[in-house]
């Protein structure tokens, strides 16, 4: 498919969720899960120069393997239509009926655990910046009773610095970073209002081998990303002493936001309200 738009190719923000065993896909085989669907259904995407072109697909925020991703973005250049009958005004960009019709051969060659939100027109040739998001987990309250897990609440959040240990590839050292300036809030909170939840409330478990959204404690950590970097997931989970046998569903990462305020209000569907006390 192409957009007749301009002599160059546009810009298009592919608005979807990740869950399911998808989850478990890394960052790139996540973008070649996306090329993939793309080559599919058809779309010509622009492509690099060089001796290794490759096309123009990419994911701005990327998410830590065995996580689900509420909202998330990916990011395609599509070239312009090659008929001189469907070329319109330089520069304009795509109509309502070639996003419509761009979503609906898209959707049809996403993997069922790749949901397709929307398809937007995005006016600039690089990505867009993620500058936070949140972090949602359903706890076991057996291993984190609510007035434990409320006190490592207010202790780490009255506090000024948080100290971690990080260890990277590059560096055969460990480095201490003081991660609390990108932590924003932590909270408990209500059973989130989300379509994937009701859906499994009809039975215990779904058939990815989610438990129902209805037992457990949902836990909310509200974090930043910045240019000099951000908190991982691990280092959340080892400040609040969270292990994975105790979550009784796949963390889920929501409520991404955007350098662009005008895209974050597109793009953003999901709230989680804090529960009372």
């Amino acid at each position: 498919m192409n957009i007749s738009a301009s002599s160059e190719a546009v810009s298009v923000l592919i608005n979807f969720n990740i869950q399911g065993n998808l989850r478990y896909l890394s960052h790139a085989e996540t973008l070649q899960m996306l090329r993939r669907a793309c080559g599919r259904a058809e779309l010509d995407l622009e492509f690099t120069h060089g001796f290794n072109p490759r096309p123009k697909i990419s994911l701005p925020f990327p998410r830590p393997v065995g996580v689900e991703s509420l909202n998330d973005i990916c990011c395609i250049r599509i070239k312009p239509a090659n008929n001189p009958e469907k070329l319109q005004a330089a520069n304009q960009s795509p109509t309502a009926s070639e996003l419509s019709e761009l979503k609906e051969k898209l959707g049809r060659e996403l993997p069922a655990d790749c949901r397709l939100l929307d398809i937007k027109a995005y006016p600039h040739k690089k990505p867009p910046q993620p500058l936070g998001a949140t972090y949602l987990f359903q706890l076991s309250p057996t291993f984190h009773p609510p007035e434990k897990l409320k006190a490592t609440i207010e202790r780490l959040m009255a506090s000024d610095r948080f100290f971690i240990s990080r260890k990277t590839p590059k560096k055969a050292e460990a480095t201490t970073l003081d991660v609390r300036k990108y932590i924003k809030s932590i909270y408990i909170c209500n059973e989130p209002d989300l379509a994937e939840c009701r859906q499994m409330q009809a039975s215990p478990t779904s058939k990815t081998g989610i438990t129902a959204c209805n037992t457990g404690i949902w836990l909310c950590v509200d974090y930043s990303v910045t240019p000099a970097g951000s908190i991982r997931l691990d280092e959340i989970m080892q400040l609040l002493d969270i292990r994975p046998q105790t979550i009784n569903a796949p963390v889920k990462r929501m409520n991404i936001k955007w350098k662009n305020h005008l895209l974050t209000s597109v793009m953003s569907r999901y709230t989680i309200p804090a529960s009372g006390g």
